[in-house]
């Protein structure tokens, strides 16, 4: 493998799915030759393989040149010989322009969805220049790579390496007597795109034949007082105790989420080009053996296997479409044992391991 130095906005400490898809790569990938350029003011303290730099300086245009001017020096001092963007922009722009220019000769895109379709005018021509010129991409999900081709870059050039499950369950046993099939389970930041809102108005359709379901939403974010106040002016007031808001919780508290949960679900939908790059969540659902329900929107599809590892809804579905989804689980053991077991196989296949060793073949 070439001495390789990745360049990216988001890393641990970081949270967020670009920082933790990063993190479980360099894990398995060689400690001589992949190196990690990454943001000072996120963390001071001192990490194998990781540099860390201020990226920006806001008294000069653009503001990433301070960047450039880091990645000259590591260029000539450290002898790197190819490059990877883990954000198209500004990062890729860099590149293109040291490619351009011959400071260096090779350079790779990382994307996830969101980065490259939301792009417009432009930021889309500028994005068309950088793939065009870009030795290979890396890619998330299939629908990114649609995306990508529809910049007519030739599919040789694209490369998927999929994201995987963080959560660690090995010494875990997952006990039958622990589950609740009436406990319907989101794990989520709080945001409208996430479709948290159409699981609380179609539950509305659902308490009505069963009133013991229990919504539990764990997570933060931006949308959190839109979603209570749905609850509290849209739910009818017998039901509004059956919804729980955990906010942030420790992977510990997470874990014990899933072991009780009957039924995970997340409805995402595109809002203004932004959209599901992936869907981490349902295979985490998966190592629990949760059957989920899901909509086909963005890049789930590779997340969620339609009627192998749950129910895969059109995107923006109706109430009483999502509804009969929850029911027809939670009334059907059989059907929730079989995706159950579907998706954790599913979500088995997806190691970091073997992920790392298609990139350093590639690298």
């Amino acid at each position: 493998m070439k001495k390789t130095l990745l360049i990216t906005l988001d890393y641990l400490p970081q949270l967020g799915g670009i920082a933790q898809y990063w993190y479980g790569l360099k894990t398995f990938l060689p400690n001589d030759s992949f190196f990690i350029l990454a943001p000072k003011e996120i963390q001071d303290s001192i990490e194998q393989n990781v540099i860390r730099k201020y990226f920006y300086n806001n008294f000069i245009w653009p503001r990433w040149l301070l960047l450039l001017f880091h990645i000259l020096r590591l260029v000539k001092k450290e002898n790197f010989e190819q490059f990877i963007a883990g954000q198209i922009l500004p990062i890729g722009t860099i590149l293109f322009l040291l490619k351009k220019f011959r400071f260096i000769k090779t350079y790779l895109v990382s994307l996830h969805g969101f980065d490259i379709y939301s792009l417009k005018s432009r930021k889309k021509i500028l994005a068309r220049y950088i793939l065009k010129n870009a030795d290979k991409i890396i890619v998330n999900s299939e629908f990114t790579k649609q995306v990508v081709l529809k910049f007519n870059i030739s599919s040789q050039k694209i490369l998927k390496i999929s994201p995987c499950p963080q959560i660690n369950i090995h010494s875990k046993n997952i006990q039958e007597s622990d589950r609740n099939e009436k406990i319907i389970l989101s794990v989520s930041r709080l945001v409208e795109r996430k479709g948290i809102d159409t699981v609380l108005r179609s539950l509305s359709y659902v308490w009505k034949v069963d009133q013991t379901i229990k919504y539990i939403i764990v997570g933060d974010g931006p949308d959190k007082d839109r979603l209570q106040s749905i609850v509290k002016n849209e739910i009818s007031a017998k039901w509004q105790n059956n919804v729980i808001f955990t906010g942030g919780i420790s992977f510990a508290d997470l874990n014990n989420y899933y072991q009780k949960a009957g039924i995970f679900i997340l409805l995402p939908r595109e809002i203004q080009g932004d959209i599901e790059g992936f869907g981490m969540v349902y295979l985490e659902a998966g190592l629990f053996k949760l059957p989920v329900i899901a909509t086909n929107s963005g890049g789930v599809a590779d997340a969620v296997k339609a009627d192998i590892t749950g129910i895969l809804l059109p995107p923006n579905p109706d109430y009483n479409i999502v509804a009969r989804a929850i029911i027809s689980l939670i009334k059907d053991k059989q059907m929730r044992d079989a995706y159950g077991l579907g998706n954790f196989k599913y979500a088995q296949s997806f190691q970091w391991q073997k992920q790392a060793e298609i990139l350093m073949n590639n690298l």
